[in-house]
């Protein structure tokens, strides 16, 4: 069984909504448990920032750690991009999350 959740970010600058971020995902594994959160997407967000080929708002492009790869795909910019971030355990994708964000303007 899927398990879907949806978010948003948003960031403020003096009281005004200044960049945002929608993000929609699934888990495409029933067994899907803290395992696969401990091992590939927790520590890859943790990595924020450090990939200097991806924008700030997810994980680095690629993250692996045992059996579990973490990638994280991306177009456009801060200003205006979309993206798809991936989860794979034993090279069987087990998670994915859009998203899609930038300026306010």
């Amino acid at each position: 069984m899927e398990t879907n959740f949806i978010g948003e970010e948003v960031v403020y600058i003096d009281n005004q909504t200044y960049w945002a971020m929608n993000y929609y995902g699934t888990t495409l594994d029933e067994t899907l448990g803290e395992e696969a959160m401990d091992k590939a997407l927790r520590p890859a967000l943790m990595k924020v920032g450090e990939d200097v080929n991806v924008i700030p708002v997810r994980g680095p492009k690629e993250f692996i750690n045992g059996e579990y790869k973490y990638t994280f795909e991306i177009r456009g910019d801060i200003n205006c991009f979309n993206g798809i971030e991936s989860v794979y355990k034993n090279d069987v994708k087990i998670y994915e999350l859009r998203c899609t964000g930038g300026l306010i303007k």
